[in-house]
């Protein structure tokens, strides 16, 4: 398996937004640096919108996405936009499979927001879905 170096650029356009182009693998020890560039955008540079593309990140793991739902969390936090861009392959089914390909999309969009919160697994399991309460315990 061919592993490929992380690396991202980031790019002031127009003077309000901070466009962070990642590429290569994004796992394991860069985490902590996609995590400072995040913040670094957010509450450092004080931009009134964040767009981090993924068009060419090979691998996204499931800390990874842990870190970009973090910033999401950060940026509406700060009252910066947030905007996670072309997840491709495996990214975009990382992103998927929790339903935040449309969330991470975009920040203002509340439709997507709620959207993944109804659609997310019941931890009581799927039996108890719209159930009455067991009222025998």
């Amino acid at each position: 398996m061919t592993v490929t170096a992380f690396s991202a650029t980031k790019r002031c356009v127009n003077g309000a937004v901070v466009r962070l182009d990642l590429a290569g693998e994004v796992r394991g020890p860069v985490l902590r640096q996609l995590a400072t560039l995040i913040v670094d955008a957010v509450v450092v540079d004080l931009t009134d919108e964040l767009v981090i593309d993924l068009d060419a990140v090979s691998f996204l793991d499931p800390a990874g996405v842990g870190v970009l739902i973090w910033g999401y969390e950060a940026a509406m936090d700060c009252g910066t936009l947030y905007r996670v861009v072309n997840p491709r392959d495996q990214v975009h089914r990382a992103l998927a499979a929790i339903g935040m390909v449309d969330v991470l999309a975009d920040s203002q969009d509340i439709g997507a927001v709620l959207l993944a919160l109804l659609t997310l697994p019941d931890p009581d399991g799927p039996d108890r879905r719209g159930s009455a309460p067991n009222r025998s315990q």
